[in-house]
């Protein structure tokens, strides 16, 4: 057995279909209202889920499947995009983007190197 859902004993994919007048989540091909173990949304209706049925006969959906995220550096410009924040971290290190505009660089050290002008701008400056 590899650990792969398609190798787990009673465990199946499926789409979200989308929700029943309830909000149960409903599974493609089953149709059926489906009690959940994650909270999902109108933005994930056509999502990959993992699901399975309870004793009861009852569907169980049991989460949403991520595709594996893939950036290719081909010279072009490359666009990952998040809709609530977007986080890369390296150990200590990290650089987070919010909705909201904001950006956190935060680290064990900083440093700012430039061949020619290295400007701080913005309607205020704080420093300390």
């Amino acid at each position: 057995m590899d650990g792969g859902f398609g190798m787990l004993p009673g465990v199946a994919l499926g789409r979200l279909a989308g929700f029943a007048p309830d909000g149960a989540p409903l599974i493609e091909g089953e149709v059926l209202p489906a009690r959940a173990l994650v909270t999902l949304g109108p933005g994930d209706v056509g999502a990959e889920v993992a699901w399975t049925r309870l004793p009861d006969g009852a569907p169980l959906l049991l989460g949403r499947l991520r595709a594996p995220l893939v950036v290719a550096a081909d010279g072009e410009a490359e666009v990952i995009e998040a809709t609530r924040e977007l986080r890369l971290t390296c150990g200590r290190a990290s650089l987070t983007l919010h909705r909201d505009g904001r950006v956190e660089v935060r680290g064990t050290a900083i440093l700012s190197r430039s061949t020619g002008p290295n400007r701080v701008q913005g309607a205020s400056v704080h420093l300390n």
